[in-house]
């Protein structure tokens, strides 16, 4: 039933795309992020990142959307080493990758101004090391993403560059929520 469904699902999606005007686009974004406070105890980090994201994304008649983004974190390593190299002694840090596709709706709410909401699922990987060191000791982070939701709001002509900002909540897994300021470009 479900792959009946998929199939039935797919077809209808690559009709009303085949037909639609698409629009690629690029985004870049600051953020912060909170992570949930006994998974940070346990991994030996700061509940809070502070990063960037950089995107990419496909619009369908300036309504719905496909994209996938790549944020990075740098949060506070409570349970830092240090490591003699040939350039010194060194401390650890510690960051979160995110890889995140989505599904986007968008609706104009008048000139210059409009809102919608991602939806999508995100991968994190999360390290323990010291940067741009060759065979230093490193660990991985056990971080997770999970599902999300994002409500979104732009400032801008839709065919230009537009100033936005989001709010990422996380439905499970072990990130809680995210914060963006949004700048976005069409190709």
């Amino acid at each position: 039933m479900f792959k009946r469904g998929a199939i039935v699902c797919a077809v209808l999606l690559s009709a009303s795309v085949a037909n639609a005007e698409i629009d690629p686009y690029g985004e870049f974004s600051l953020l912060t992020g909170s992570i949930d406070s006994a998974v940070a105890r346990r991994e030996g980090i700061g509940s809070r990142g502070w990063g960037g994201l950089a995107g990419f994304g496909l619009k369908f008649n300036k309504m719905a959307g496909v994209g996938a983004e790549l944020t990075a974190q740098y949060v506070s390593d409570n349970e830092s080493f240090t490591q003699l190299t040939n350039q010194g002694v060194y401390s650890s840090t510690t960051t979160l990758l995110d890889i995140a596709p989505y599904v986007a709706l968008r609706a104009p709410l008048g000139d210059g101004f409009s809102a919608g909401a991602n939806a999508g699922y995100s991968l994190v990987f999360g390290t323990r090391t010291i940067e741009n060191c060759i065979n230093c000791f490193s660990e991985d982070l056990n971080v997770d993403g999970g599902l999300y939701v994002e409500p979104v709001v732009y400032i801008g002509k839709a065919d230009s560059l537009q100033f936005g900002a989001s709010f990422r909540l996380y439905m499970g897994g072990d990130m809680k929520n995210m914060i963006m300021l949004r700048l976005v470009k069409p190709f």
